[in-house]
């Protein structure tokens, strides 16, 4: 194992096949400075071709991945503050909060429909394309014509849908009220909670139904026919926290790992499968930490709303951030190596730690008492081979326990990189020398400050050091030595910091000064450079 870098108040792993979670440096931001119509965002859609739609207080903008067009009302739009955006055939809805209904095709306003009050939400609900509005309760879109349909009338603001089952229709009023309706819009129950103003609902993937309130999240029970036909339950353990519980929560969207995103006034919450959460906000890279809108698009890249700019995270990064706010994880990561598929071990600088993908946890991984505390990884071993001090340990993946393998009749300190070649000789990288094990017996080969090493398609191993230049070691097995020669000439560069061999089998060195330069292995031993 070649030792990392120490990494001071972060650790970013690069996960290809694990779903993971975000970094300040992959939220995408974007304002009214890249061409955004205007910076409070309000909602935002893909429609069927791939164009995300976003609407603001002060118009609507249309981005294909690399400009905004935008629509306002000097433009032709028939007003500016944008609710909600639907895509029907070939028209994008929108309805804006003076009862506008504009329909753009092909880039062009072609058709505005005008309700009596303003338009909140458009949700396909059992087939039907409903508009909830504020004064006149819902209206439709049915092929190319926008009507109000027949429907008890109430004095009171209607906002979020939510179809239930095949038959119902919940419906949140932006004055505390919750209705049921039924297919027919015929009312079933209605009832008003105390200081419960809704964002928006939403339907996770074990059924729950949530509601996005100015109180926090909320977990509604829903029994039709009931006379309390909806109430609020307890919060589940894992969304029993803040700002869920004491922020106004505006969105919520589900990933298919299990985890949550939830957009509040105090930052955007990342909760994991398991209950791990972590909060994001400007010091993030977000425009701020007001989310007023939350949007996964086809891609499943997360769309951020915010009263500041809209930004955009990018899931096919497959990035992971962790802080010490992770409780268990401190910041002083030194080296890692996978184990499995499932785990992460960590060398740090007060031991071993386990992070597990299922459960994001991070756990110490006690060594055996009676020695000191200072492993190092072996590199390219499974199971991952430990070594510390005068002893070579396993690391058994079942019981998550060091187990002893062998003891060295040397012990060894300040281990700067490893490399287990494919005799079972174990080559060890210290401040003071290059060190081979066979069995229990410790070798010295160098005696300088090593760096990094690698095996080349020969079984030779390559040694950059400190200061004193490039090396490659042969195992002589008749003579049971080692034999050492000094490849320094190649490229004239003393201060070695990295070693990699591709999958060609070139040599690559990285220098301190130099730059980077490639060995590919000619005849007669000779390497061009």
């Amino acid at each position: 194992m070649q030792l990392l870098r120490k990494i001071g108040s972060f650790l970013l792993f690069t996960l290809s096949a694990i779903n993971s979670f975000s970094q300040q440096a992959f939220f995408n931001k974007f304002t009214i400075q890249d061409g955004l119509v205007a910076n409070p965002i309000r909602c935002v859609y893909q429609d069927s071709k791939g164009f995300i739609w976003i609407g603001t207080i002060d118009g609507l903008s249309k981005y294909d991945g690399y400009k905004f067009t935008n629509y306002t009302a000097s433009n032709g739009l028939s007003h500016s503050y944008i609710n909600s955006i639907f895509e029907v055939g070939n028209n994008v809805l929108v309805g804006e909060n003076n009862g506008s209904v504009d329909v753009i095709r092909n880039n062009s306003i072609i058709k505005v429909y005008k309700a009596g009050s303003a338009i909140n939400f458009i949700e396909r609900i059992h087939d039907r394309l409903l508009f909830s509005s504020d004064e006149n309760g819902f209206y439709e879109f049915k092929k190319d014509s926008f009507f109000l349909p027949r429907q008890k009338n109430f004095d009171h603001a209607h906002g979020a849908m939510l179809a239930l089952g095949d038959s119902l229709l919940l419906t949140a009023a932006v004055d505390n009220y919750f209705f049921l309706y039924d297919k027919n819009l015929n009312l079933a129950w209605a009832s008003t909670f105390f200081n419960f103003t809704v964002h928006s609902l939403f339907r996770d993937s074990k059924q729950r139904i949530w509601a996005c309130s100015m109180n926090g999240l909320k977990l509604l029970a829903i029994k039709p026919g009931d006379e309390q036909a909806v109430s609020v339950a307890p919060l589940p353990a894992e969304f029993n926290f803040d700002p869920l519980i004491t922020s106004p929560v505006t969105s919520i969207v589900e990933e298919e790992d299990g985890s949550f995103w939830i957009g509040t006034y105090k930052g955007l919450v990342h909760l994991f499968k398991g209950g791990r959460f972590h909060v994001y906000n400007e010091k993030d890279g977000l425009p701020s930490g007001r989310i007023n809108s939350l949007y996964l698009d086809k891609e499943k890249n997360l769309w951020i709303g915010t009263s500041l700019g809209l930004a955009k995270w990018v899931s096919k990064n497959n990035i992971a951030f962790f802080t010490t706010e992770s409780q268990d994880f401190r910041s002083d990561v030194v080296g890692l190596s996978v184990s499995g598929n499932q785990k992460v071990i960590l060398l740090t600088d007060h031991g071993l730690q386990e992070f597990n993908f299922d459960t994001k946890e991070f756990k110490d991984i006690p060594l055996p008492a009676g020695g000191p505390q200072q492993p190092a990884l072996i590199a390219g071993t499974s199971p991952i081979l430990v070594h510390n001090a005068d002893r070579i340990m396993m690391l058994d993946n079942k019981t998550n326990k060091v187990l002893p393998v062998e003891k060295l009749d040397t012990a060894l300190t300040g281990i700067l990189a490893t490399l287990q070649h494919s005799q079972g000789k174990i080559f060890l990288g210290t401040f003071d020398g290059l060190y081979a094990t066979n069995k229990s017996s410790v070798t010295k080969i160098l005696p300088y400050r090593i760096t990094s090493l690698t095996l080349d398609g020969n079984g030779d191993v390559w040694v950059g050091t400190w200061v004193s230049g490039l090396y490659r070691v042969t195992i002589n097995n008749s003579q049971g030595s080692y034999d050492t020669v000094n490849m320094t000439s190649l490229i004239k560069e003393k201060q070695i910091r990295g070693l990699f061999t591709d999958r060609k089998k070139n040599i690559w060195v990285g220098t301190r000064y130099g730059g980077a330069f490639c060995l590919t292995a000619t005849s007669n031993n000779n390497f061009a450079v």
